[in-house]
């Protein structure tokens, strides 16, 4: 599986920190099935880490008659909003709402070339 690079260092240092804090767990609990239910969870949670920063492989269609979405997740807007940056008129926004279980990528929806970008 491959992992986001944005990624990769939140998942590094997840995993210093799961660790560092389940032996200081295990060095401070004398009752061990207690400590086993606490590792149990550390390694539950260092899996949703892995889990959130996944990226499968994808085969994108390429068509110039279609837009793919370009996150997953659920559509739950889709209106006109006045876009006053770049084109200053009427635009069709799609909101899209993206659970902690949705692969957090984002993709390139249509075929084409960025003429404007920035960073909000």
């Amino acid at each position: 599986m491959k992992i986001n690079k944005e990624g990769r260092i939140i998942i590094l240092v997840s995993a210093f920190i799961i660790a560092g804090l389940l032996g200081l767990l295990n060095w401070l609990i004398p009752i061990k099935w207690i400590v086993g239910i606490l590792v149990l969870m550390g390694i539950v949670l260092f899996g949703l880490i892995i889990w959130f920063f996944r990226m499968p492989p994808r085969t994108a269609v390429i068509d110039d008659d279609k837009i793919i979405a370009p996150s997953d997740g659920k559509i739950v807007i889709i209106e006109k909003v006045y876009e006053p940056e770049y084109f200053k008129d009427e635009r069709i926004q799609v909101s899209i709402f993206m659970s902690p279980l949705n692969v957090h990528a984002q993709w390139y929806p249509i075929n084409g070339k960025v003429n404007y970008y920035k960073y909000h």
